[in-house]
């Protein structure tokens, strides 16, 4: 059989009778491993750098006592069995040594009491250790249940089964609406529940089973609030082991359960809801074949309105043509203006991404957005030299007499409006009517801007061309005070990022 092995510190200052005593050691069954020491300090340095099983001492040396040794012992706190070996000791001596901390005393002529001894003192060193670590446990597990207890955010209580407080969190006495646990602890535990039978009902089926679990009760707070909860609990023995005592924790579910109540509640029209329209299905079932001649005529209404929708536009077109073949033959100045302006306008608005029925009432009325002019006598129109004012308010007159041409053309667009606006600028410096901003539709916007391009870059009978980019420096230049700032961006875009040129 394979020797124990010992790990052995021995505290004497002779070097024989070491050797004798490890000799005894080996007899006695055990793998030695062993250091000598004889000073208080080679102590002191051996049983902190190193793990031992067992002391043994000498009582008296030069330098050094079995009393020293023990009380160095106790000083470093360090838990290893000290037997006293000695070739000479009295009986008093032995018992002064047991009392200040020694397991046991050997005498050297009697070294067969040695090892039982140490296998004595070897297994109460293992009872110990197990002690040592059972009340560590214990007492970590008191921590852990301490700090559970403390900061629970549900809470956590300890009561008699005759209903007084024993314990609380914090918790539970902010659960109830208490000031502090002083004032809870007055308040009997059969008080807070809104019904006294519950409590009897609860009490007894704890008794019966040992334990509860999720048990719902109705309890009080303070200020009168009725809370739903769930109780949770074990019986509990007392400090004379008397199952007297409950332990649990009480769960605050009221928003919970009015969330359920809520739910079931909006189920309940759900159903109610989808029963309705089942019984809608089932009517518009049973009228299907009404709505398909209804969804059949009014299918052709939409296309009668189509049609006579595509039919106003043409009618629409082929007046704005006769309109433009009159401005044509009157001034040809004015004809080829409006036709560029339309384009630019278009394009403008293009740019702008407005929707595509719009864009082509855009370009439809800047063909004929200046045939108010048909209205001023066309030598004024054609006058090479510069207007009079009286000559020049004439001019200013062409928006509102396109607007009464128009007033009365049944469009889709709102030609006769744009016509009168295309010349009001966002500062309300324009005219007729010196509207401002959003009192002019986006459309005559968009016409302002590019009438002014066309009619800057273009020849007119009274001065050549400024050129497109004094037209452009125009719009630039006053963008935001006449001019829309949306517009004129999607204008100087089309010129000099896209390469737009005025044909």
């Amino acid at each position: 059989m394979k020797n124990q092995s010992l790990r052995v510190l021995i505290i004497e200052d002779s070097n024989v009778d070491t050797l004798f005593i490890i000799r005894e050691l080996t007899k006695g069954g055990y793998d030695c491993f062993y250091e000598r020491v004889e000073t208080a300090s080679s102590m002191r340095k051996a049983i902190q750098e190193k793990q031992w099983d067992i002391i043994l001492c000498d009582y008296i040396m030069p330098n050094f006592n079995a009393p020293s040794a023990i009380a160095l012992l106790k000083e470093v706190n360090i838990d290893i069995p000290i037997i006293v070996v000695s070739g000479n000791i009295g009986e008093e001596t032995a018992i002064e040594c047991m009392r200040l901390g020694a397991q046991d005393y050997i005498m050297k002529s009697n070294m067969s009491r040695l090892c039982p001894a140490i296998a004595r003192e070897l297994e109460e060193a293992k009872v110990r250790n197990r002690e040592k670590h059972t009340e560590e446990k214990l007492r970590e597990s008191e921590k852990q249940y301490r700090t559970f207890f403390s900061t629970s955010r549900d809470c956590v209580f300890i009561t008699s089964i005759n209903g007084s407080w024993i314990d609380m969190n914090d918790a539970a006495v902010e659960l109830f609406g208490y000031s502090s646990r002083d004032e809870l602890m007055q308040i009997s535990t059969p008080d807070i529940y809104v019904k006294k039978k519950e409590r009897t009902k609860f009490i007894n089926t704890v008794m019966e089973k040992g334990y509860t679990k999720d048990y719902p009760v109705d309890m009080r707070r303070k200020d009168g609030g009725v809370i739903n909860t769930l109780l949770t609990s074990n019986l509990r023995d007392d400090a004379n082991g008397n199952a007297t005592e409950l332990m649990g924790t009480i769960k605050d579910i009221t928003e919970r359960k009015r969330a359920n109540l809520k739910l079931e509640k909006q189920n309940k029209e759900l159903a109610f809801q989808n029963e309705e329209k089942e019984k809608r299905a089932a009517e518009l079932v049973i009228t299907n074949k009404e709505l398909e001649q209804e969804i059949t005529e009014r299918k052709r209404a939409e296309e009668e309105l189509k049609q006579t929708l595509e039919s106003l536009r043409k009618s629409v077109g082929a007046t704005i043509q006769v309109m433009v073949s009159a401005i044509e033959m009157r001034d040809p100045y004015t004809a080829g203006h409006q036709i560029r302006t339309a384009d630019l306008a278009r394009a403008i608005a293009t740019e702008m991404g407005l929707p595509k029925d719009k864009i082509d009432g855009i370009r439809m009325v800047g063909s004929i957005h200046d045939i108010g002019k048909l209205s001023i006598p066309a030598e004024i129109l054609s006058k090479p030299t510069k207007l009079t004012d009286i000559e020049f308010s004439l001019i200013k007159e062409h928006s509102h007499s396109g607007y009464e041409m128009l007033k009365n053309v049944e469009s889709p667009w709102p030609l006769a409006q744009i016509v009168y606006q295309h010349h009001e600028r966002m500062n309300g410096s324009g005219y007729p009517r010196n509207l401002k901003g959003n009192e002019i539709l986006i459309e005559a916007r968009i016409m302002a801007v590019a009438d002014v391009v066309e009619a800057m870059a273009s020849h007119r009978p009274y001065r050549p061309s400024l050129g497109i980019d004094a037209a452009l420096a125009e719009i630039e230049k006053n963008k935001g005070t006449h001019y829309d700032n949306t517009v004129a961006d999607a204008c100087l875009r089309l010129f000099r990022e896209k390469g737009y040129q005025l044909k």
